[in-house]
């Protein structure tokens, strides 16, 4: 039964392939699987449109994804130029259709979906290396908010989603983290990310205990900044060892 399983799989990907170029397809499998000693194939055509039915929740859900995703980035769809497709199931014509009446993008087909993301990585390690430095501009961004854990157990997100990487973050006045007593040389931190408000729904790098030393303060009164220079070693309970130190 197992085979059979797995040759239906196939059966099924290759069909589905066939029906973005044609409207139908036959599939004639014999003696797929054994019953009561009676082996039974299968006969069947599928059209297009019967698997632009069985897709059409998938298509609604990436819909929505693109809704929430303009959104997030305050633009309209006026303000995209092109969209380029990604992934071999962007070859059926219903996703096109979707995209286009939705939004009124261009799709661009000058990339092989297939290839789209191995053709990035490889311009990503050609611009890593140093080449194509004048033709392709890179931003490294975090997809997901980073964070550390409050008292409350809430996520305090310090580098939000889709921010441009590296970044620098300054917390003043009410919003800046302190001690809970005075003369604390050790803090004790979760970094977490995720969009969900609390920690505990997030996923969690591993604990760390950042122990501080050779600390400096300048003390700014005109402007009534403080600043810190520190060095911290962390130790992380993943490795159970000391990570090397780095200055703040």
């Amino acid at each position: 039964m197992r085979s059979a399983q797995s040759l239906l799989r196939t059966i099924a990907e290759i069909a589905k392939i066939e029906l973005t170029q044609v409207t139908e397809y036959a599939i004639s499998t014999p003696n797929l699987f054994t019953v009561d000693n009676r082996a039974l194939g299968l006969e069947v055509t599928l059209t297009r449109i019967e698997l632009e039915t069985l897709v059409q929740p998938f298509i609604n859900r990436t819909l929505a994804i693109c809704d929430a995703t303009l959104e997030k980035a305050g633009m309209k769809p006026s303000d995209i130029d092109q969209v380029l497709l990604v992934g071999g199931q962007t070859r059926l014509p219903a996703v096109k259709a979707a995209l286009r009446d939705r939004y009124g993008w261009t799709i661009n087909d000058s990339v092989n979906p297939d290839e789209a993301v191995a053709r990035g990585a490889a311009v990503l390690g050609a611009r890593l290396c140093g080449y194509l430095k004048e033709e392709v501009k890179l931003w490294d961004i975090t997809p997901l908010s980073l964070g550390i854990e409050l008292v409350n157990g809430k996520m305090d997100a310090i580098i939000r989603a889709n921010e441009q990487i590296p970044v620098t973050k300054w917390r003043k006045g009410s919003q800046a983290f302190t001690t809970q007593r005075d003369g604390q040389e050790s803090i004790r931190f979760r970094i977490y990310q995720g969009e969900r408000p609390m920690s505990g729904m997030k996923a969690t790098t591993a604990p760390l205990q950042a122990i501080f030393c050779n600390t400096n303060v300048l003390f700014n009164a005109r402007t009534g900044w403080a600043k810190v220079s520190l060095i911290c070693h962390v130790w992380s309970e993943k490795f159970n060892q000391f990570i090397d130190g780095a200055g703040i």
